[in-house]
């Protein structure tokens, strides 16, 4: 049998033992520092114990998928945390009889889940929210059994078998019964689903005739979602990239694949090869890819943001992931430090478990400074892992759900927060969420005829996602973001490269062909407020940032009005419709309709924000020139190179180069080092020297021959 449980007829088990508790006690009588740290924790769990319950009309009062079904989880998952960890403390039933009494209340519901989730199509009998509501069960029943009845034992079962745990496995799971695939909800709430039901599945699994049977079925699922490589008929992605990342944004990856691992952390405690069991796909890539996402800061009330693709938030609630992965035995020194950063209040697993939790803070340095997921999209090129670096941040990738209409979108982040940023998004039941922040308008990008990809794709999938490659991670900086696939329905040919020149200059290069001749326009969200003037928006702040549009030449900038996230994205009162607060961005307008386009533009922080840069041009191409901080750069763009030609190479001179290149950048010290990085190109040659041979184009930067060092 290969689930053994070990630990049959104990309780507490679920998430400590009755050692776990008497090693905590023993501490709390020779810790002095620790005492006083429970103390305001048992204090701030004494006042609720006045709390009332909600009552099921409440809770059915807003049609939706969810109603109010959240508070009464969140509510009373907490207070099963709190109330059970104290009653195993110190014997006081009082606190059992707060658990026991909330139990006994919301089992007499007729289920947990929404209203609204019963007219579907086909009715769902479950949703995130029965998981929350059983987690509190699953901890209250095991912390306080030795104080219930067998009736009101029976009583609890029933009704987490009937709300809780059949609901979940039947709409998720069970042959026979099972209404979801990977390929409709393979998202977040496949994992948080099976697992919580499993945990509570395992808080009762003695007294579950079905639970070895369940409890495979359960592993082949979570399985699945760990291998889930998309399927092309549901334009559907990977949930994990073969660098461990999770698609879905830092917030959901937190989320969804915290559940997971908490219940890896539960299962490998209480069952025989747990551990073993429970090493899912993937995992191991993961502490990587999801601190690769962040971004530390020397502000103590935000020091480790999110850059906030999609459905994500800034900072705040990145917890739970680094703590599950350490409960479960990972000891990454990235995702330590996660923990340490983010971690303000102790909960009852810092108390229980300091060997695994506490000790070393961590760090960042064994990460590395820049890595491009491109199987999923997104990158994140930076300075360093100091503190208040500079971070670019691209996404270019897959379209659905909580991944916005964003591919080739970007943002920059210095001085420890955003410069350029996301316009972030809201609670998703307001209007403003699907009709502005999941749409092109809130996103760095370029849009075409006022679009970006087809409107439907937010709803059905990207059918061609958008790609990031060719990253040449140098003394200077390229990546490249193809996002013609998602916009193919108006372009044949949307790329935008990243040339990141110097820690406080980014140019961007945008190449576009439509079916027709369009409107163009690069949009552009600053923090501050700009000040536009004529192709140039400068902006003051903290960090002083301009941006410049070189090409093309006649452009207008115009002010638009869009939003900022309120201070809570989620969770909002249901019944509530907030007035968002109201933000100003631009759009950097192309001056007539044209069917080929390119956006020239350049990105100044700090003492570059005052840079003016020139602009060049010659036969078949266009650039531009800088100097700063006693380097000198120049940038051109081969107008040959984007496909126009056949069976001819895109031959030209650039820069004093004789190259068939797509792009040259060409840095210049004053100690006479010259660095070329070249885009697409398969020979460099200057006054009959050849600097560079290749029968393919190829991507690189190199001294050139002869240069000083």
């Amino acid at each position: 049998m290969q689930n053994q449980l070990l630990y049959s007829g104990v309780h507490p088990r679920l998430l400590y033992f009755e050692s776990d508790v008497q090693d905590l006690k023993k501490r709390l009588e020779t810790d002095a520092s620790l005492r006083d740290t429970f103390a305001g924790w048992k204090q701030a769990s004494d006042a609720l114990l006045e709390k009332p319950w909600l009552t099921e009309e409440y809770a059915d009062s807003v049609y939706s998928q969810h109603g109010r079904y959240y508070e009464i989880g969140d509510s009373f998952s907490d207070l099963a945390l709190r109330f059970g960890l104290l009653y195993q403390l110190t014997g006081e039933r009082v606190y059992a009889e707060k658990l026991k009494d909330g139990m006994l209340h919301y089992a007499a519901f007729h289920c947990w889940t929404g209203p609204a989730n019963k007219d579907r199509d086909t009715p769902w009998t479950s949703d995130l929210t029965t998981t929350r509501i059983l987690y509190a069960f699953a901890v209250a029943y095991d912390c306080i059994y030795d104080t219930l009845s067998p009736a009101e034992r029976e009583t609890i079962r029933a009704a987490m078998l009937k709300n809780g745990i059949r609901p979940l496995l039947s709409d998720w799971v069970l042959p026979g019964k099972r209404i979801h695939a990977l390929d409709s909800m393979g998202h977040n709430w496949w994992s948080v689903c099976i697992s919580l039901a499993s945990v509570g599945l395992c808080s009762i699994y003695e007294d579950v005739p079905e639970a070895d049977a369940w409890m495979e079925q359960i592993f082949g699922a979570l399985h699945g979602f760990c291998t889930y490589a998309g399927e092309i008929l549901l334009n559907k992605t990977a949930n994990f990239d073969d660098k461990g990342l999770f698609y879905e944004s830092a917030n959901y990856f937190n989320y969804g694949i915290s559940e997971l691992m908490r219940f890896a952390f539960v299962y490998a405690r209480l069952f025989e090869n747990g551990k073993e069991r429970t090493q899912f796909e993937s995992i191991d890539r993961v502490p990587q890819a999801f601190m690769a996402m962040s971004y530390p800061t020397s502000n103590p009330e935000a020091p480790l943001l999110f850059p906030n693709f999609g459905d994500s938030k800034l900072s705040g609630g990145f917890t739970a992931l680094p703590q599950f992965l350490l409960l479960w035995g990972c000891d990454d020194p990235a995702i330590r430090y996660a923990y340490h950063t983010y971690k303000t209040e102790p909960d009852l697993f810092d108390f229980l478990y300091p060997q695994l939790l506490g000790g070393a803070f961590g760090t960042l340095e064994k990460l590395p400074e820049s890595m491009v997921f491109d199987k999923s999209g997104y990158a994140y090129l930076r300075t360093s892992w100091e503190k208040d670096a500079t971070l670019l941040a691209v996404r270019c990738g897959y379209t659905w759900n909580h991944a916005h209409d964003d591919a080739g979108h970007f943002m920059l982040f210095a001085d420890g927060e955003p410069v350029i940023p996301d316009a972030g998004n809201c609670s998703y039941d307001l209007p403003e969420y699907g009709g502005y922040y999941k749409t092109c308008e809130a996103h760095n990008i370029v849009t075409i005829n006022g679009h970006a990809q087809r409107e439907d794709a937010l709803f059905r999938g990207s059918k061609f996602p958008g790609t990031l490659s060719h990253f040449i991670d140098g003394e200077m900086k390229y990546l490249l973001a193809d996002a013609t696939g998602p916009t193919c329905d108006s372009c044949n040919r949307n790329y935008r490269s990243f040339l990141w020149l110097c820690p406080d200059v980014l140019v961007t290069v945008d190449d576009l062909r439509t079916h027709a001749p369009a409107e163009f326009a690069s949009l552009f969200h600053c923090v501050g407020e700009g000040q536009p003037d004529g192709n140039r928006i400068h902006v003051q702040g903290k960090t002083p940032l301009s941006a410049t549009v070189l090409f093309p030449e006649a452009v207008e900038i115009e002010t638009r009005i869009g939003y900022l996230p309120p201070e809570n994205a989620k969770g909002t009162d249901p019944d509530a419709k907030p007035e968002l607060p109201r933000k100003a961005y631009y759009a950097f307008k192309a001056g007539e309709k044209t069917d080929v386009m390119q956006f020239v533009s350049f990105y100044g922080l700090h003492d570059a924000a005052d840079l003016i840069p020139e602009k060049m041009g010659g036969k078949n191409w266009i650039g531009l020139r800088f100097a700063y901080e006693g380097n000198s750069y120049e940038v051109a763009y081969n107008l040959l190179a984007d496909g126009r030609k056949m069976h001819e190479n895109s031959n030209n001179t650039l820069l004093g180069f004789e190259t068939d290149a797509y792009l040259l950048a060409v840095r210049r010290t004053p100690g006479g080092k010259e660095t070329v990085l070249m885009v697409y190109g398969s020979y460099l040659r200057r006054d009959g020297q050849s600097l560079y041979e290749s029968f393919t184009k190829d991507f690189t930067e190199f001294t050139c021959p002869g240069q000083k060092g």
